[in-house]
């Protein structure tokens, strides 16, 4: 493969993996490229000249962020359809997300194939599910679909207690077949780890604000056994390095 195929294959590369991540970072895109970073300064700098990407920086992190250009929009019409639901523009950045982000793409790399068509799908490109509902990512190995759950920070138990069982229905609703949480810490893992492995789950409702209430019957806290080995053994916490500057 001479040079000018082998840009336009990491080039095309790079426009489906914006397609499905909305952004990306040269040191992300390179990992998923099986590249090192230093040595493809030309293809980055050719990146930018080509007209299809803008290259923006941002406040909470010293890596520049990837995102398609109007031209580059154009250009992905051409290789998928999922190009008539990219909307992100320099403003759009959600600067607040934009490591837990980088992270699920960097778990994502470490677990499923990098061959396009990809065969996984971000949280913006899960459809069937109701937003809010969705997991970080769902991706195939081996013919099993598995979602991913990227946390980097602790969470009220209400909320953790919450995401669990929305992984159980999605799960008997044939979404996917088995769970994985990842964290950056040790610490942080044993804290949902603590309360995956209790018996008895509190129950939890939403109030008309959208609010987490534990559920009550005559003056009692209500649970539900998780004693299980369905659901034990559909989930899993994992702790792995994700993304770094």
């Amino acid at each position: 493969m001479d040079s000018r195929a082998r840009f336009i294959e990491k080039r095309d590369f790079l426009i489906e993996w914006l397609l499905e991540f909305q952004y990306t970072t040269p040191k992300v895109l390179c990992a998923a490229l099986g590249l090192e970073r230093k040595s493809q300064g030309y293809f980055l700098l050719s990146l930018d000249k080509s007209g299809l990407f803008k290259i923006v920086r941002s406040p909470m992190i010293r890596e520049k962020v990837i995102i398609l250009s109007h031209s580059g929009k154009l250009q992905a019409a051409m290789l998928s359809e999922k190009a008539e639901s990219y909307t992100m523009i320099e403003s759009r950045i959600a600067h607040t997300t934009l490591i837990h982000s980088l992270s699920i793409q960097m778990a994502m790399i470490k677990r499923a194939s990098m061959t396009r068509p990809f065969a996984f799908r971000y949280d913006k490109n899960i459809t069937d599910i109701a937003s809010g509902k969705r997991p970080d990512a769902i991706y195939d190995r081996a013919g099993t679909l598995r979602a991913l759950e990227v946390e980097l920070t602790q969470k009220s138990s209400k909320r953790v207690y919450a995401g669990f069982f929305e992984q159980i229905e999605n799960m008997k609703a044939g979404h996917y077949d088995h769970v994985e949480y990842v964290f950056p810490s040790e610490a942080l893992m044993l804290l949902y780890k603590k309360r995956f492995d209790e018996e008895f789950w509190p129950l939890f409702y939403r109030d008309k604000h959208g609010k987490l209430k534990q559920q009550v019957r005559d003056g009692e806290l209500v649970t539900a056994d998780a004693r299980s080995e369905k659901i034990r053994t559909r989930f899993s916490f994992n702790t792995e390095d994700l993304y770094q500057q």
